[in-house]
């Protein structure tokens, strides 16, 4: 329900800039912040008493699905009678807490909830009485989306969509249908599972934050992104204004997804933007951009807490950062005899230290060795005639930061289009952001703990069951049993102790970096290999 932006240096610097010329005005009725050196207050003494993480743990609860009422649709969503009005509203219940009071609380709350909004009259979008005229309601559907599972919170969005058929058909050669218009209502719910009580806005940051004074400045911002494009057009999706942007209230709609971000709601609450879908538009606002001033993970949660029935192992995992990027190299183009094409793409995380961009563009240099050699092959299988090039090069590479880890990745890659034969190498590498110093494995898992063992074993797991759906195609090296390929690896263990990237649920190891085919490399994620064995989190 909200995406991340991904747009180049050049597109991103010129909207930013637009941006800060126009939130002043956006404000309207805000009022000026004091001009302040940096881009937010560091923490202050009355703030919430907890060292800030930068992780979450998972709730080890159930959060089931149900189908409140069926009418007129089939299991699989398909309308029975197509005179006749179809309902499906949906909501979900939980299990798994040890206060079955406050578990049946939760419950009710929901339920209460999701009655609440099948109840209600059409969204009041500003014109959707004149949209929708005399129209009859043909279909009418909640659905619910549980977002963020973690840290003692569930946070649930129910989106009610109510679609209204223009009652006379409309005729063409080929076929006939009927104009529909869909009007969606939405409803947040974000609890707190100690008590079972909903938590606001304002618990999500530390206390004595101006939290709102912030997000007006990002809605304000995305308002001006989203027009800084094109001033007349306003694709869907985007922020237009209607009128002067006031600023948020108090009790402003807000989810939190699942991978840690806060998402505002804007719909006919806040009637500055303009709507013309009758749909309600979102700001993401990502955790790493608050500076340690959301306090999500420990304002309801804190190590000792003992709130659930299950006793498995705390699960952890590193919010979802903005995704935008900077792309550093784009370019594609042949040989001079045209023998070859190529391309070259090499982008990175914004937060991406200037040191460990040049680190990645090393990869960017085309080997010589290997476009000779690619030629040659080429050469010797012979062009695929009407002036086709007879093979391809690439390069690609990215940069990725997670809390505070960057991982590199550069891949090589050779094809040539006769044979149909491949080559590529693939190597990862990543940095601690505070030392910056490149890691190994060693140095993210703890002392005594055999993680080559482990990664092994989950690269065998890994490889056979790639070779059922591949018919025994799937082994990097041939003529080696299960057992000579483990010993192999770790003989070999210094070949990839370096090689492996962190992202936000687990760790991506590559065992053989060249390769024609195969299985090359293996994930797994944090749980699988078990918190209590990562210094990551301690």
């Amino acid at each position: 329900m909200c995406g991340c932006s991904r747009r180049t240096a050049g597109r991103r610097a010129g909207a930013l800039l637009l941006a800060a010329a126009l939130i002043p005005a956006l404000l309207t009725g805000c009022g000026k912040p004091e001009e302040k050196p940096g881009t937010l207050d560091p923490l202050m003494e009355n703030q919430l008493k907890t060292e800030p993480l930068s992780y979450f743990c998972f709730n080890p609860i159930e959060v089931e699905e149900y189908t409140v009422k069926l009418e007129n649709f089939t299991e699989e969503g398909n309308i029975i009678d197509s005179d006749k009005i179809a309902v499906n509203h949906k909501s979900v219940r939980i299990e798994g807490l040890k206060n079955e009071a406050v578990q049946k609380k939760i419950n009710k709350t929901i339920q209460d909830t999701c009655k609440e909004l099948a109840e209600r009259n059409v969204a009041p979008y500003r014109g959707v009485k004149k949209a929708i005229g005399s129209w009859p309601l043909k279909m009418d559907e909640i659905t619910v989306y549980a977002g963020a599972n973690f840290n003692n919170i569930l946070s649930i969005y129910f989106q009610r969509c109510m679609s209204f058929e223009d009652p006379e058909e409309t005729n063409t050669d080929d076929w006939t249908y009927h104009e529909m218009i869909s009007i969606l209502d939405q409803c947040c719910l974000n609890l707190d599972l100690n008590t079972g009580e909903q938590f606001s806005l304002k618990d999500v940051f530390a206390d004595g934050f101006d939290y709102l004074e912030f997000l007006n400045n990002r809605v304000a911002e995305a308002a001006a992104l989203s027009f800084a494009e094109d001033e007349v057009y306003s694709p869907s999706g985007s922020l237009k204004l209607a009128a002067p942007f006031t600023g948020l209230k108090e009790d402003q709609k807000f989810y939190i997804q699942s991978g840690g971000q806060l998402v505002l709601v804007l719909d006919y609450d806040t009637p500055e933007f303009v709507l013309e879908w009758y749909n309600p538009n979102t700001v993401p606002v990502f955790y790493d951009d608050c500076q340690g001033n959301m306090v999500l993970p420990q304002r309801f949660w804190s190590r000792d807490s003992d709130l659930f029935v299950s006793k498995e192992e705390p699960v952890y995992f590193f919010p979802i950062s903005d995704q935008s990027i900077d792309v550093l190299i784009s370019d594609t183009g042949e040989d001079a005899d045209g023998l070859l094409s190529y391309g070259r793409y090499f982008s990175c995380d914004v937060k991406t230290p200037e040191v460990l961009r040049d680190v990645l563009l090393k990869g960017s240099e085309m080997d010589p060795q290997r476009l000779r050699k690619l030629k040659e092959e080429c050469l010797a299988a012979g062009s695929p005639g009407d002036g086709a090039n007879a093979g391809y090069y690439s390069l690609y590479g990215y940069a990725d930061v997670v809390d505070r880890y960057c991982s590199l990745a550069n891949d090589e890659y050779c094809y040539v289009y006769r044979t149909d034969a491949t080559s590529q190498c693939v190597q990862y590498a990543c940095y601690d952001l505070y030392s910056m110093r490149r890691l190994g494995l060693s140095d993210i898992f703890k002392d005594g703990f055999d993680y080559r063992e482990i990664l092994t074993e989950a690269y065998l797991k890994q490889l056979e069951e790639a070779e059922v759906e591949n018919a025994g195609e799937s082994q990097p090296i041939t003529g080696m049993s299960k057992e000579e390929l483990k010993a192999y690896l770790l003989d070999h263990s210094e070949d990839w102790e370096q090689n492996f990237q962190i992202d936000t649920g687990g760790v991506n190891v590559m065992f053989f970096s060249e390769s024609d085919s195969g299985v090359r490399s293996t994930y797994l994620s944090f749980e699988d290999i078990g918190c209590s064995n990562l210094k990551l989190f301690e």
